[in-house]
């Protein structure tokens, strides 16, 4: 299977993993990092990786029926692209590489940025939503 065909379950078990919880085929990245989550055909482990009155939000190709005890809060299609060739630019300002430190700030970021009205699935603790 290709990388890109499961990008967030791929990224979570290899690079990222220092920052993954769960295990083999259920991971999520840690709630202090970011929402999102994957899995491989394990819903029932998946479940157990929505924190309590929280959300998870997934990117498949496919869509996910949610697991035992969540509900589906919103889904959205995305488009993924691949860059056959790059052509660096100047960036016109000075950038800086982000540490640990930098997470909890940069959490919030596609919500701040309005990027909540194209976000993926979210899947929600039941118990959130009373």
């Amino acid at each position: 299977m290709h990388i890109l065909n499961r990008p967030a379950l791929h990224t979570l078990a290899s690079g990222w993993a220092a920052l993954a919880e769960g295990e083999g085929d259920a991971l999520r990245l840690r709630p202090d990092h970011g929402p999102f989550g994957a899995a491989a055909g394990n819903g029932a482990r998946l479940a157990a990786l929505i924190p309590l009155g929280g959300e998870l939000w997934l990117v498949e190709r496919q869509p996910t029926p949610p697991p035992t005890g969540g509900h589906v809060l919103r889904r959205a299609e995305l488009h993924q692209r691949v860059a056959e060739t790059l052509r660096p630019k100047p960036l016109g300002f000075d950038a800086a590489p982000l540490g640990e430190a930098d997470a909890p700030a940069g959490r919030h970021l596609p919500r701040s940025a309005g990027l909540g009205r194209s976000r993926p699935t979210r899947i929600g603790s039941s118990a959130s939503w009373a």
